[in-house]
């Protein structure tokens, strides 16, 4: 008999029109969670009231607290100081899970007791203008190797995991200065307190991602913040790994490649806007861009800029661009 718990924590902001669907994708679960946390992070649209009709559905199940610090950071963290599982499943309001989810990650938990962390791949999903809903974008597969996991941003996405409730306690949950990277420089934390990561190598999360995404952002000083925020954590995975005297000299390489491309990116795209800041950034973390890092990084911004993503024309379309757009290279 599997007698493990769930605390299910959704963090809430404005999320009128797809709420319903995350929570709905936990009450219909093959193994349901034993609690489902809401977190209402400072919403002015109707997501309060739809908090209380679930609520009013679902009074054993549901429970709402609100979080008036902003961030995704801060309203995860209010639930997870509340939260009574020994499981943690985290889920963003505009996201959804299929519904073997939690009970295949059980056994999986069942069958490997050890584990702090169930990691997976999980399908992302493009919101298309030109049909006027989600297609399916990419999937994020995730890597076996748990340093090449943590170099790569490859442990899975938060909600595709799920998360033992003592193991995040250890590290003191989400670090709430972060507003990008957080689950990784959380995952960083687990790794270097020894915690225990599986793989589960089923797909059953879905990711919806929209124009307005952190992640997809072309907002120039909002993408260089983030770049800040990815060589901190860069820097602080090369020195828990030199504590735990992992850092060979071909990490260290792998590294300061991911670094390189990281910052040439930001360079290649927003140079023109935050030209001064990227320099600094450049400076201070000792960063020198090599020629075939130039080269990937033109090549990867005519593909995913100019080329359609079907059909043979593409080798033509990206040949003519590359070429023609070659004096960005600088």
């Amino acid at each position: 008999m599997i007698s493990y718990s769930i605390s299910a924590i959704i963090p809430a902001f404005n999320c009128g029109s797809t709420l319903e669907r995350a929570v709905y994708s936990l009450i219909n679960q093959l193994f349901p969670p034993d609690e489902i946390i809401i977190i209402n992070n400072n919403s002015t649209d109707k997501t309060q009231k739809i908090i209380d009709n679930l609520i009013a559905e679902n009074p054993d199940l549901i429970i709402s607290v609100f979080e008036q610090k902003p961030g995704a950071n801060a309203a995860r963290n209010s639930g997870l100081k509340i939260a009574k599982g020994d499981w943690i499943q985290l889920l963003d309001a505009d996201d959804e899970l299929l519904p073997d989810k939690l009970k295949h990650q059980i056994e999986l938990i069942h069958n490997n007791p050890d584990s702090d962390v169930i990691y997976a791949d999980s399908k992302e999903y493009l919101f298309s203008k030109k049909t006027a809903k989600y297609e399916l974008h990419k999937t994020n597969f995730v890597a076996y190797d748990l340093i090449e996991g943590l170099i790569n941003s490859t442990l899975g996405r938060t909600n595709a995991n799920l998360w033992k409730r003592s193991a995040l306690e250890k590290v003191n949950y989400f670090d709430e200065n972060k507003k990008s990277n957080q689950e990784y420089f959380l995952m960083l934390s687990l790794y270097e307190t020894g915690a225990k990561f599986f793989k589960d190598p089923v797909i059953n999360s879905k990711i919806y991602v929209d124009g307005d995404s952190i992640s997809r952002t072309s907002d120039g000083p909002r993408s260089v913040e983030m770049l800040r925020t990815r060589l901190e954590y860069f820097q602080s995975l090369r020195q828990v790994l030199k504590n735990k005297k992992e850092l060979s000299d071909a990490l260290l390489s792998k590294i300061k490649k991911k670094i390189r491309l990281s910052y040439y990116n930001n360079y290649y795209n927003y140079n023109n806007v935050c030209k001064e800041e990227l320099l600094k950034l450049k400076v201070n973390y000792d960063i020198q861009p090599t020629l075939t890092d130039k080269v990937i990084t033109h090549a990867h911004q005519v593909y995913s800029q100019n080329c359609p993503k079907k059909g043979i024309a593409k080798y033509f379309i990206f040949i003519y661009y590359f070429f023609a757009k070659i004096n960005r290279i600088n």
